[in-house]
């Protein structure tokens, strides 16, 4: 990539630490496959069960360029300004109650599509 024709990828697996599950790849992270990657100037942004300020930390660790939220913004609005404001920060464990998401914003299309996701909302 060095045209410089692209600012960015994201990469959005299901979990970003799981190890792929080719043989030849084994006994690494997926995150770590992707950094390792030679990218010139485009930056990587990486998501996948990022419910935590230490997995916050632990992608930019791996390489990572920028962090994307998915599950732990549902659950609070203000993930990114939580974990900025405090290191040991967490996202509140699921299941979840409907309240809970409404409180965080959720429409309720969209809380009854979160109450399709397997032990995700109670109930």
């Amino acid at each position: 990539m060095t045209g410089g024709q692209l600012d960015y990828l994201d990469m959005s697996l299901w979990d970003c630490f799981k190890e792929p599950q080719d043989p030849d790849y084994a006994g690494q992270p997926l995150i770590k496959l992707f950094t390792a990657l030679p990218r010139g100037n485009t930056r990587l942004g990486v998501a996948g069960k990022i419910m935590d300020a230490a997995k916050v930390q632990a992608c930019l660790d791996a390489g990572a360029d920028f962090v994307l939220v998915g599950r732990g913004a549902i659950l609070h609005h203000d993930f990114a300004r939580r974990v900025i404001a405090d290191l040991a920060f967490a996202a509140t464990p699921t299941p979840v109650t409907r309240a809970h998401l409404r409180a965080e914003g959720l429409g309720e299309a969209f809380v009854d599509y979160m109450a399709s996701w397997k032990g995700f909302v109670e109930g």
